[in-house]
């Protein structure tokens, strides 16, 4: 009986702490980053109902403050980058993203629409 109990939650617990070391493992992307080339743009990145998100935190675009920008970042472990959407704080377009972590201190997000695609480089606050 004991066996029995202890194989019936063996699955339901190892699914548990999978996903949470993933979500713990991949959130290094969370923090305050910066745009290498508009260094007054500001994001922070942050976790929540399993997906990741970024806000603009300082941006001169005063409509853009505290707008997400980043929505629905999920890690891909096949490609290892997050893949998600972009939001242009300026009209709203929509964009699809892939984020690649370089190293801790850095990333670079590509943000493509239809056969056009552009990198853009953030650094660690």
């Amino acid at each position: 009986m004991k066996q029995i109990l202890l194989k019936s939650l063996s699955v339901p617990i190892f699914t548990l702490m999978t996903l949470a070391t993933t979500a713990q493992s991949n959130g290094k992307i969370m923090g305050k980053w910066q745009d290498c080339e508009n260094p007054e743009k500001q994001i922070e990145m942050y976790y929540h109902d399993g997906k990741f998100y970024g806000k603009a935190i300082n941006d001169n675009n005063k409509n853009s403050t505290s707008k997400i920008v980043f929505k629905d970042l999920e890690w891909d472990e096949k490609i290892h980058s997050y893949k998600g959407k972009l939001v242009n704080p300026d009209n709203n377009e929509v964009f699809d993203i892939s984020i690649l972590l370089i190293g801790s201190e850095n990333f670079q997000f590509t943000a493509g629409k239809f056969i056009f695609t552009r990198k853009f480089q953030f650094k660690r606050l």
